[in-house]
């Protein structure tokens, strides 16, 4: 008799362990599916706090002077501000669109900036090479080694793209790989507000 009281304490004692598994793992399950569907991806965010505001003031070296290059020695114009990197897939998607933007407006009317951020320079110019950036005619290519520009440009995510008025102001940002059409588009609307 004693024995069936034991075995029977035993038996209740799995299930109610069990149960408490499965409750537990239902329970983090639920969380996690209501955490996914209600996120937003961290690089959705990146430079958002920078539309409307004055374009943030950098210092970096031009890639292929060697000179340094202010921001604000730039305003004036348009600015199309592309943070990149060697490694980046849609970086390397993109390039090409930047190239053929550049070749299609004229160098009075926007400038391109291209940072490559947080790597060797020797990446970058096997870049450049690899895309036949046209940095000798006015691409600038500049080196930000530190990551200080893109924070503070709130970029959580690279490609990142910002559309600056000739006054320096960020009008629009594209977060991540930007098509031909999308970037004429806001090229377009930055030439049509000055």
């Amino acid at each position: 008799m004693a024995q069936d009281n034991s075995d029977g304490f035993q038996n209740r004692r799995k299930i109610l362990l069990s149960s408490l598994i499965i409750i537990l793992f239902a329970s983090f399950l639920t969380l996690l599916v209501v955490g996914i569907i209600n996120r937003s991806a961290i690089t959705e965010e990146s430079g958002a706090q920078r539309l409307g505001q004055q374009a943030p003031e950098f210092t970096l070296k031009n890639i292929e002077s060697g000179e340094i290059v202010e921001l604000s020695d730039l305003r004036g114009k348009p600015l199309v501000i592309n943070f990149w990197a060697s490694w980046c897939t849609p970086c390397r998607v993109e390039m090409p669109h930047f190239v053929d933007a550049f070749h299609h407006y004229s160098s009075d009317e926007v400038t391109f900036i291209g940072i490559h951020t947080m790597e060797p320079e020797a990446d970058a110019r096997n870049f450049i090479e690899a895309f036949e950036i046209p940095i000798q005619e006015g691409f600038l290519i500049l080196s930000d080694e530190t990551g200080t520009s893109t924070i503070d440009y709130g970029v959580s995510g690279i490609p990142s793209t910002f559309f600056v008025d000739s006054a320096g102001f960020v009008k629009k940002r594209w977060i991540g790989g930007i098509s031909q059409e999308n970037l004429q588009l806001n090229i377009d609307a930055l030439l049509e507000e000055t």
